[in-house]
């Protein structure tokens, strides 16, 4: 069994507290988050430590980093850098029912329930893929992405750096998805995304540019 402290106060990090209340993989000791962020020390039942007091020379244990969510992906990329610094160890999660064929994690990631990673696909550190999401196989994968709940990705997809790709959305194979793009709920994405844009609807088309 890993002891594990959840980075961040969240709505995510209290889903993924559930989960590991009811996996034998893993220990919950509480939550963390840096000093200046730290209004509370409950939370979700649970003590929060801030982030600085942590000593992995002293206790031995893991650190799942459940911050980010659209806009704050370059928030979550900031406190997986931070851990690492910190010489902290940054662990990822991968439900139980999530399915990940042969593929190795980045570091730092996050599988939730009935994610489905496919072979031969390449993911980096800090990715994120929520509940449903289905990556199918020869992706290769950035750096904390988002991939909500329900989207379907094709073969062959590449992927760039902090894209949020939206619930129920879907990629066609071949494609290239730049860095910090976000796609709209439902979107379908049959032709490249450049780096900084949104696009939205079917098919998808740009509605704004970063």
């Amino acid at each position: 069994m890993t002891d594990v402290y959840l980075f961040g106060i969240n709505a995510v990090s209290k889903i993924i507290s559930f989960y590991l209340e009811n996996d034998e993989r893993y220990n919950l000791l509480g939550f963390t988050v840096n000093r200046q962020y730290l209004d509370a020390d409950n939370f979700s039942g649970y003590p929060v430590i801030p982030a600085e007091d942590l000593k992995q020379r002293i206790n031995s244990f893991g650190i799942i980093n459940a911050v980010g969510f659209s806009q704050q992906l370059s928030a979550r990329e900031q406190v997986g850098l931070w851990i690492k610094e910190r010489k902290l160890t940054l662990i990822s999660y991968i439900h139980p029912t999530a399915t990940i064929g042969g593929v190795d994690i980045g570091i730092g990631s996050i599988a939730m329930p009935s994610a489905n990673i496919e072979t031969y696909s390449k993911t980096g550190e800090g990715n994120v893929f929520y509940s449903r999401s289905h990556i199918g196989h020869d992706a290769n994968i950035g750096n904390y992405n988002w991939f909500g709940a329900g989207c379907v990705v094709a073969g062959s997809v590449t992927f760039g750096n902090r894209n949020f790709i939206g619930i129920n959305s879907s990629i066609r194979e071949y494609t290239v998805i730049g860095s910090r793009a976000t796609t709209g709920a439902g979107a379908v994405i049959l032709k490249n995304i450049p780096d900084d844009v949104v696009v939205v609807g079917n098919p998808a088309r740009t509605l704004v540019k970063k």
